[in-house]
């Protein structure tokens, strides 16, 4: 379209990107400006969240980003209002024209924005014009999504028992033997991104050693990427259902573990208390979750963040041994609200070459969960190990729209 010289979108009350939460109001103004004369049908302006994951962690020579590697692809959601639709035949003469606009973000604890080399989560408006011949297209703006983090009122209570666990610390070499149970308990029952962990431990010993060299711990965070070939039907599964889904059916694609915080040493005493006389060396230590912890499931990836307890003892013979166990930090409680399920079916989008056929033909749908321990700790077990929580978390569960009122249009004739 000649005639259309410049159009955008653009956002005057935000001084940065603009930053939004569930159900919160976004305003910005669709900037038209016309060489020609002009027969408009109709402008809308979309707001749209996707998430973005690579099908492997194989760097390509020439990748910089997630947009050069083979990808999936999934829509969480995508409204398109119209904000203004002349009557047929009405001819917009050449000018400047501002149309404003609000609306709404769906009132959705989506995942918050985020963009990596291997996984993205990104939220974005734009705006369409349509002619009788033609239709245009601004770019993707970006927005910053930032969910509601609350623990629950019913966790909040003084009388909640701090959550604990019991780990077997078996040698590398062979798991089945057992060289330690490990005990950990948290002074609360879950925590939020930038928390601090205070952490009460107890270690005894399933074998006969002479003594403990050192104890060490860090915390990781654990990126798991997983793909359904029946995700397409859990739109039509209630809750109750979607809980009792195998983890089976889900298809692992990769897993990436970071540092969060780096190796620090923690002090055993033994135990003297003729009260809890279960473990014979006890300690304490404390950590922090980063500020920009992922506690909410996504449609493909799950995290989790974990305490590593490094121990390294003297076996006996003039060898030092050292073994480790992981303990799984709770950020996020058991039960969860109700999810958000999406009735209509989406198709998951693949982009890049050779992509294998088994995963064209399969869709996935927005249905919430817990984000679940690691499996291979016993924290949880009986609750977690055969169960994986799914996207997105609910905060209030409403039908989810653009509420754009009649626009109010500035217009500089030329």
């Amino acid at each position: 379209m000649d005639q259309v010289t410049l159009f955008n979108v653009t956002f005057p009350s935000y001084t940065s990107t603009p930053k939004c939460q569930p159900n919160s109001v976004l305003s910005g103004a669709v900037m038209l400006k016309l060489e020609g004369t002009l027969e408009m049908q109709r402008l809308t302006v979309t707001i749209k969240g996707r998430e973005k994951i690579a099908l492997s962690l194989m760097k390509l020579p020439s990748a910089s980003s997630i947009d050069d590697l083979q990808t999936a692809q999934r829509t969480y959601f995508k409204h398109e209002q119209v904000i203004i639709e002349p009557e047929q035949g009405t001819i917009i003469p050449p000018g400047v024209y501002l149309y404003h606009f609000t609306c709404n973000f769906p009132n959705a604890n989506y995942p918050a924005s985020v963009r990596e080399m291997h996984f993205a989560v990104q939220y974005s408006c734009s705006a369409t014009l349509y002619t009788k011949m033609h239709k245009c297209h601004t770019m993707d703006l970006p927005i910053v999504f930032e969910p509601i983090l609350e623990i629950p009122p019913e966790l909040v209570s003084p009388f909640i028992s701090p959550r604990t666990g019991v780990f077997n610390v078996t040698d590398d070499g062979s798991k089945d033997k057992v060289l330690f149970i490990l005990r950990a308990q948290f002074s609360q029952p879950m925590y939020l991104p930038g928390d601090g962990v205070s952490v009460a431990v107890g270690l005894n010993p399933c074998v006969n050693l002479a003594a403990i060299r050192k104890t060490e711990f860090r915390v990781l965070e654990l990126v798991r990427c997983y793909y359904s070939p029946d995700w397409a039907n859990q739109t039509r599964l209630s809750h109750s259902d979607v809980s009792d889904m195998d983890v089976h059916m889900e298809n692992p694609l990769w897993v990436r573990t970071r540092e969060v915080e780096k190796l620090k040493p923690f002090t055993l005493s033994k135990n003297t208390s003729t009260i809890y006389p279960i473990s014979r060396w006890v300690g304490e230590f404390d950590c922090q979750l980063p500020s920009d912890a992922f506690v909410l499931p996504c449609a493909f990836v799950r995290f989790s963040y974990v305490i590593e307890v490094v121990v390294t003892f003297w076996s006996g013979l003039r060898t030092n041994r050292t073994v480790t166990a992981r303990i799984p930090i709770p950020t996020s409680p058991d039960q969860i609200p109700s999810p958000l399920s999406s009735r209509q079916e989406e198709s998951v989008i693949f982009t890049g070459a050779s992509v294998n056929s088994r995963y064209t033909s399969s869709a996935i749908s927005s249905v919430s969960s817990t984000v679940s321990y690691d499996e291979n700790t016993p924290i949880g077990s009986q609750r977690c190990k055969s169960k994986r929580g799914l996207p997105p978390q609910v905060v209030n569960v409403q039908q989810s729209s653009i509420h754009i009122p009649v626009p109010n249009i500035e217009a500089i004739v030329m």
